[in-house]
C-alpha cells in the first residue's frame, strides 16, 4: 500500500494522534531515513475473538491484571482502527488459519490502492477527521463575533506546538467565556487521544467536592472507571498512561487557583502537544497557572445588533421596519450577549408600542446594573410564571432533574398544564435551558436575579423569605426556630447545620413547606441535629431529599399524600412510617439503608409509579421493602 517513506509523512503520522493505527511493517533499515523516538501509547492489544467475547469475565479479568502490572492495553471499545499493510505484500498476510486467518483474507483480497507515504497518510487522516469530527459537532449555529477570539485562542494553544500548554479565558459572567470555550473544544478534540470538558468547576466543587471532580476528569481522558482518593498527584499507573496520551482539557468557571493544582497539578503529566483551556471571572486565579491570558471583550455595536436581531425576529422584512429602536435598545445591552439574548427574547413578537414601553423602561435603568435590564423579562411573566422561575432559581436549578420531573413537581393538580406553558414561556425568554438529556438549567447571573427578587420581595413582606437557599439565612432561621409560612422551599448542605440542635417541632410554623433538601456526601453528617426526634413533617411536601436522616422513621403525623419525590439516602431508618399505608398520587422513590427491621413491612400506595430503585447495600434477605402498587398499573 506504501510505496516511499519520507519525513513528511512521519510529521504527519506524528501530528494525527485521533488516528489508532495498528501497523503490519518490517523495519526500516535506511540509516539515512533514521526515526525520531515515538512515545509508546499500546504495549499490548487485546482480540475479542469468538462469541461472547467481549465483557466476559475472562476478558475483563485479563484486562484488570494488565492494569494492575501497569501495562497500556489497547482494548476495543468500538475506536476506528486502520490497519495499514506496511512495506507488506498484501498476499504476505492472506494465509492464516481459523476465523483469525478468515479476517485477515478478506483484508487482503480488499481492492487494493498503492500510495507514496505522505499522499496516503494525508488520504487517511482526512478520511479519519471527517469520521471524528462527526463525533464531535460543534453547536456553532448563531453564534455571533466568535471566529475572532477562536482563532485567537487557538493561536495561543499552537506556540510551542509540541508543549503541554495551558491558556486562560478570562472575562465578567455572561460574557461567552464558556460558549468561546466550548467551540474550541469541539473544534479540536479530533486531534488528541483523550478530551475532556469539566463544565462549571466552581458550582461542581463547591457541591460533590474537588476529588469527585479530579476523578471524573481522568476517568474520561482514560475512558475507565478510576477511584483517586488524593489531592495530590495522581497514582503512578495513570501517570504512565498521561504520559504518553496527547489530551485536550477544558476546566470552566474555575474560582481558586488551588482548583487547578489539585486537578491538573503540573502541565508535565500530560504528553507532548497536550493543551489546557481555563475559563474565570477571576483573573489572579490565572494568573502564573497558564501560558498566556485571553481576555474576552463585549461585542461591537454591528455584531452586537446581529445578535439582537436573530433572537428578536422569526421575520427578517420586520428588521427594517424595526431597525432604529433595534439600534436603540442595543445601547443599553453594551455588548454583553446573554443581556442581548434575553433582551432579544422579551420583545420577539410584541408591536411597536410594546417596544416603546420598553425603550422607557430602559432609559429609566441606564445607570444601574445589568441586573434591571434581565429583571424586564421577569417582569413581562405572569404570576403563574414567575412563580415557576423563583423555583428553578432558588430549589430546581442546582438539582439537575428533568423537565419531566419539574412539571409533575411544580403541578397544583393532575388538570395543571400551565407548568408546561410556564416552562416554554421561561425557555423562550431565555431564563432557562433545556439541555439535549432534558435537564433544566440556568445560567448563574438569572438566578441570581431570581435570588435578588425573592429578597426584594421578602422586604415587602415583613421580612420573611419565601424561599431559603443561602446558608447563613438557613442556619439563623433553624437555629432560632423562626420558621413561617411563608417558606416554600429550602435547600443546604448538611455540613452548614450539622452542629445544630433542632427542635422537635422546627418545621410546625412552616407549614406551607413544598420543597426541601437537606443533602451531602459524608454518611456522618447530621447525624445529631435532632437529639429529641421530630414531630411534624409538613403535608404539603412534593420532594423531600433528606441525606443521613438520623431518625429510626418518619413521624407518625406526616401524611405524605402529596409527595412526589422521597429520597432518604443513608438514613438511619428501620421503617418509613407507622400506622396505616400512605397513598400518593406520585411518586419517586430512592432509599438507603442498613437498619431496616426484619419483621416491618411498609406499604406504599401509588396511583402512577415512575420509578423505583431500592439501593439497601449488604443488607440481609429477610429486610424488606414492600411496594403496594394497585392492580390497574401492576
Amino acid at each position: 500500500m506504501v510505496s516511499y517513506p519520507s519525513p513528511h509523512t512521519r510529521h504527519r503520522v506524528l501530528l494525527s494522534v485521533s488516528l489508532i493505527l495498528c501497523v503490519a511493517a518490517t523495519e526500516i533499515s535506511e540509516p539515512s531515513l533514521s526515526r525520531p523516538p515515538r512515545s509508546k501509547k499500546y504495549e499490548v492489544f487485546v482480540s475479542f475473538r469468538g462469541k461472547g467475547i467481549r465483557g466476559s469475565f475472562p476478558i475483563s479479568g485479563m484486562i484488570k491484571v494488565f492494569s494492575v502490572n501497569q501495562i497500556l492495553a489497547f482494548v476495543d471499545y468500538g475506536q476506528v482502527v486502520i490497519p495499514v499493510f506496511y512495506r507488506i505484500d498484501p498476499s504476505h498476510v492472506s494465509h492464516p488459519k481459523g476465523t483469525y486467518g478468515n479476517a485477515f483474507k478478506e483484508t487482503a483480497h480488499l481492492s487494493t490502492h498503492f500510495r507514496k507515504d505522505d499522499e496516503l497518510v494525508d488520504e487517511i487522516v482526512n478520511c479519519m477527521s471527517m469520521k471524528l469530527n462527526a463525533m464531535y459537532t460543534s453547536n456553532s449555529k448563531g453564534l455571533i463575533g466568535i471566529e475572532k477570539p477562536i482563532a485567537h485562542i487557538k493561536s495561543l494553544l499552537r506556540k510551542g506546538s509540541n508543549e503541554a500548554r495551558a491558556v486562560g479565558i478570562w472575562g465578567m459572567g455572561g460574557i461567552g467565556k464558556t460558549t468561546i470555550a466550548e467551540e474550541v473544544f469541539y473544534r479540536l478534540c479530533a486531534e488528541f487521544h483523550g478530551c475532556c470538558f469539566l463544565a462549571n468547576v466552581r458550582e461542581e466543587s463547591r457541591k460533590h467536592g474537588i476529588i469527585y471532580l479530579k476523578e471524573k476528569l481522568y476517568s474520561t481522558l482514560l475512558e475507565e472507571d478510576l477511584k483517586i482518593d488524593t489531592t495530590n498527584g495522581l497514582p503512578s499507573y495513570v501517570k504512565k498512561k498521561l504520559g504518553s496520551m496527547k489530551v485536550l482539557i477544558v476546566l470552566d468557571d474555575v474560582n481558586d487557583s488551588d482548583q487547578l493544582k489539585i486537578l491538573v497539578g503540573a502541565h508535565d503529566w500530560f504528553g507532548s502537544g497536550s493543551k489546557i483551556i481555563i475559563t474565570s471571572r477571576d483573573k489572579q486565579v490565572l494568573r502564573n497557572e497558564v501560558d498566556h491570558i485571553y481576555k474576552v471583550g463585549v461585542l461591537d455595536f454591528d455584531d452586537a445588533l446581529k445578535l439582537f436581531k436573530m433572537n428578536a425576529f422569526k421575520q427578517n422584512h420586520l428588521e427594517i421596519e424595526y431597525y432604529e429602536l433595534s439600534k436603540r435598545i442595543v445601547n443599553y445591552a453594551k455588548g454583553i450577549p446573554l443581556v442581548l439574548k434575553v433582551l432579544g427574547h422579551l420583545l420577539c413578537g410584541k408591536d411597536k408600542e410594546l417596544w416603546e414601553s420598553q425603550l422607557y423602561k430602559l432609559k429609566r435603568l441606564s445607570s444601574k446594573k445589568i441586573y434591571d435590564v434581565m429583571k424586564l423579562s421577569y417582569d413581562d411573566l405572569d404570576c403563574k410564571e414567575k412563580k415557576i422561575f423563583l423555583d428553578l432559581a432558588c430549589f430546581f436549578s442546582e438539582l439537575f432533574l428533568e423537565v419531566d420531573y419539574i412539571k409533575i413537581l411544580l403541578k397544583d393538580s393532575k388538570s395543571d398544564n400551565s407548568i408546561v406553558v410556564g416552562l416554554e414561556r421561561l425557555k423562550d425568554k431565555s431564563l432557562i435551558n433545556v439541555s439535549e438529556d432534558n435537564i433544566v438549567y440556568m445560567h448563574d447571573i438569572i438566578q441570581k436575579m431570581g435570588w435578588e427578587i425573592v429578597r426584594q420581595e421578602s422586604n415587602e413582606n415583613s421580612g420573611s423569605l419565601s424561599r431559603l437557599w443561602d446558608s447563613d439565612d438557613i442556619y439563623k432561621i433553624l437555629k432560632n426556630n423562626k420558621g413561617t409560612e411563608a417558606i416554600r422551599s429550602i435547600r443546604t448542605h448538611l455540613s452548614v447545620i450539622k452542629k445544630l440542635k433542632l427542635s422537635p417541632d422546627i418545621f410546625v410554623r412552616m407549614s406551607k413547606l413544598q420543597f426541601m433538601d437537606f443533602h451531602s456526601e459524608n454518611e456522618f453528617d447530621g447525624l445529631d441535629i435532632l437529639p429529641e426526634g421530630l414531630e411534624y413533617l409538613p403535608t404539603e411536601l412534593r420532594y423531600l431529599r433528606w441525606m443521613n436522616y438520623p431518625l429510626k422513621s418518619l413521624p407518625d403525623s406526616f401524611s405524605a399524600e402529596n409527595l412526589v419525590i422521597l429520597d432518604l439516602s443513608y438514613s438511619r431508618l428501620e421503617t418509613l412510617w407507622h400506622g396505616e399505608q400512605v397513598n400518593m398520587s406520585s411518586f419517586l422513590y430512592s432509599f438507603y439503608s442498613n437498619n431496616i427491621n426484619s419483621t416491618t413491612k411498609t406499604h406504599v400506595s401509588c396511583l402512577h409509579l415512575f420509578f423505583v430503585s431500592t439501593e439497601f447495600g449488604e443488607f440481609k434477605t429477610s429486610n424488606t421493602l414492600w411496594l403496594e402498587i394497585p392492580k390497574r398499573i401492576a
